[in-house]
């Protein structure tokens, strides 16, 4: 697989329905205007047509993630955490930057779970894309890699 970070253009809206992560998630980077203005960004295989969505983030630490990714038809939640002791700190200026994701939860929808192998690869390869934050990523030559 092969997943992109990119800007939304409204072709890709259109195409792929993002405009519903404002309407059903209430993303307010997914607001028209946003879209259509600055744009927003999302990692994507154009190939295969999943792709990986930020949901929220900081809630409860910095370091913890919530995304979407719409695989098979389907938009599944996906929460991970950033582990501390194995990854770079924010600032380091170590090179290659190194980022470790442990998954905290899947699901819904409740069919989606742990269990799926293909699921798992299939978000592993969409995070080692986005790696720390998509296209805003300050780190492009990252390394990532997970305990899961």
């Amino acid at each position: 697989m092969a997943f992109e970070n990119v800007w939304a253009t409204p072709e890709d809206v259109k195409k792929y329905n993002l405009s519903r992560f404002w309407t059903k998630y209430h993303l307010y980077q997914w607001q028209d205007e946003n879209v259509r203005g600055r744009g927003v960004g999302f990692t994507i295989d154009r190939k295969t047509g999943i792709y990986l969505v930020p949901y929220s983030g900081f809630r409860e630490s910095i370091y913890k993630r919530e995304f979407v990714l719409h695989w098979r038809d389907e938009d599944v939640f996906m929460r991970v955490d950033r582990d501390t002791e194995k990854s770079s700190g924010w600032f380091d200026e170590i090179s290659p930057y190194r980022i470790v994701w442990d998954l905290l939860h899947v699901g819904p929808p409740s069919h989606m779970n742990e269990q799926n192998q293909e699921l798992l690869d299939v978000f592993k390869g969409a995070l080692r894309a986005y790696r720390d934050c998509g296209v805003h990523s300050e780190y492009p030559d990252a390394i990532v890699d997970f305990n899961f």
